[in-house]
């Protein structure tokens, strides 16, 4: 191939040198570049991903406790108790099998100065909560 005057003229504006000092140019593999572009949009997908991943299971775990927590408290407001709770003070479930029902009472199984009653069956200690739910403890 030969220069031609007219090509001495556009040299600033081809892609490419015309002299041979020019800088050595080569063609870039589009397949490459695309494929370099795919594996970047692939590893910010997955890290996204990741990330939305550990937010739904911060979440899941979260309506589960509401979960956990309304059962509580529907079990404890259809409970037979004999005072009105406060809020924050710590509180036990128990089954009297003798009755056959479920109470709410304040002593736990270690705060009888000899035995609990021999129809106390008890489930679980529970603390009454400022929003008026129950919680597991």
């Amino acid at each position: 191939m030969e220069i031609t005057e007219y090509d001495q003229f556009k040299k600033s504006i081809v892609p490419y040198g015309l002299d041979r000092g020019a800088p050595k140019f080569d063609i870039i593999e589009t397949k490459t570049k695309k494929d370099q572009h795919y594996n970047l949009a692939v590893q910010q997908a997955q890290k996204e991903f990741e990330n939305l991943k550990q937010i739904a299971d911060v979440i899941n775990k979260q309506a589960q406790q509401i979960k956990e927590r309304l059962e509580i408290t529907e079990l404890i407001y259809n409970a037979e108790r004999t005072f009105t709770p406060v809020v924050g003070a710590r509180y036990w479930i128990i089954k009297d099998t003798k009755k056959n029902n479920i109470k709410i009472v304040v002593l736990g199984p270690n705060d009888w100065s000899t035995n609990p009653p021999e129809n106390y069956q008890y489930i679980s200690e529970v603390q009454f909560l400022a929003n008026g739910l129950w919680e597991k403890l």
